[in-house]
């Protein structure tokens, strides 16, 4: 446990240390912070947009719903690691029909898939294809 602390207090002292010396700079262009990023691993920004994600929207009438979310669910089977999908800050289980279901995405919104690892690419590059065809519908 007290490993744990340790790293979360030098985690936020090192953050802070890195946001002091970028102020007035701004963050995203400040070399000392991105180098602070990649350094822990973990992004420390809004980072929803990179190359294991895609945005896309639900074209078809009836939105998301079970048999769409079925098809989903199907398709992320096959993933080797997780796959998510984001809608307004709620993250879902794409290999689970009710976490999507629970997204609640009627014609027009605009969802982010995540995968985990990119080995899933493939999957990645299906699901949006299926969700631009509107499920086939």
């Amino acid at each position: 446990m007290r490993c744990i602390v340790l790293h979360v207090y030098q985690t936020a002292h090192l953050w802070l240390k890195y946001a002091s010396i970028c102020a007035g700079r701004g963050f995203s262009s400040c070399p000392s912070i991105n180098a602070y990023r990649a350094q822990i691993k973990f992004p420390m920004m809004n980072n929803s947009e990179n190359e294991f994600s895609r945005r896309v929207t639900i074209t078809n009438d009836l939105g998301l719903h079970a048999r769409s979310a079925a098809m989903i669910a199907k398709l992320v089977q096959n993933a080797k690691s997780n796959v998510w999908l984001i809608k307004d800050g709620k993250k879902a289980d794409a290999s689970s029909i009710i976490d999507i279901l629970s997204l609640v995405c009627p014609k027009g919104s605009t969802i982010t898939l995540t995968i985990d690892n990119q080995s899933d690419l493939g999957i990645l590059n299906d699901l949006v294809r299926l969700i631009e065809s509107g499920f086939g519908e």
